[in-house]
């Protein structure tokens, strides 16, 4: 399960020390632009429809202009200064994911710890990704406990990212597996994907967002600092 009551980790610099900022686009700030999409159309069309006599269909312009213009620029002031106080930080002593100085899930980086790698097509468009493109989940899994981060990347981009290859396809869950003619291959592969589904379901409970750059030089770092685990 994941460490709950951990002390508050140590986030101080130091030598060969990593902490990267994670949910760029977090629940507050998303909440803070919709309500300002919202309010800004309202006062948009109030404002016209009253100051006109034969508004027509100007307040719904107006409207949407209002809406659109003031979230984008709600979104931009706030997400540099907003930010969502979860970090993944990682050092000789642990990797953790933290939430102002606490820790919500660790694992020890001197004992063996196993790492999964997968990806899926994004089938929806949003803030942090279009339709087509990739979700790539990257986990370190400890026992039961679990470090759980994630990025989107573009088809392009990703067949230009160290260690592509290495990010497995999630399949669809395989209900039906009362064939009597499985080979070890697909016992293996079985056993592959359910590893993968459990740590997605993990990524959807407690995973961090992350910027692409930021997942590149994760990437970069744990291969460096951990070679005796890291893929």
């Amino acid at each position: 399960m994941i460490l709950m009551t951990e002390p508050i980790i140590n986030e101080k610099a130091k030598v060969d020390t990593l902490k990267l900022p994670l949910d760029p686009i977090h629940g507050g700030l998303r909440f803070a632009v919709f309500g300002s999409f919202l309010g800004a159309g309202v006062l948009g069309f109030a404002a016209t429809a009253l100051l006109l006599p034969n508004p027509g269909a100007l307040p719904l312009l107006i409207a949407g202009v209002s809406a659109v213009g003031t979230s984008t620029t709600m979104e931009r002031t706030l997400k540099n200064r907003w930010t969502s106080g979860r970090y993944l930080v990682a050092d000789s002593e642990r990797i953790a994911l933290t939430k102002h100085g606490k820790i919500e899930g660790v694992v020890n980086p001197e004992q063996q710890v196993n790492v999964l790698t997968w990806k899926f097509e994004v089938k929806k468009e949003g803030p942090r990704a279009k339709k087509g493109w990739y979700l790539l989940g990257f986990a370190l899994r400890q026992d039961d406990n679990y470090v759980v981060v994630y990025t989107t990347i573009s088809r392009e981009d990703f067949e230009e990212m160290p260690l592509a290859t290495a990010f497995i396809k999630l399949e669809k869950p395989d209900y039906d597996n009362r064939s009597k003619n499985k080979n070890k291959t697909s016992i293996r592969t079985a056993g592959e994907q359910k590893r993968l589904h459990d740590a997605e379901i993990a990524r959807q409970i407690v995973g961090g967002d992350m910027l692409l750059e930021d997942f590149v030089d994760m990437i970069a770092f744990f291969q460096k600092q951990y070679p005796r685990w890291m893929i």
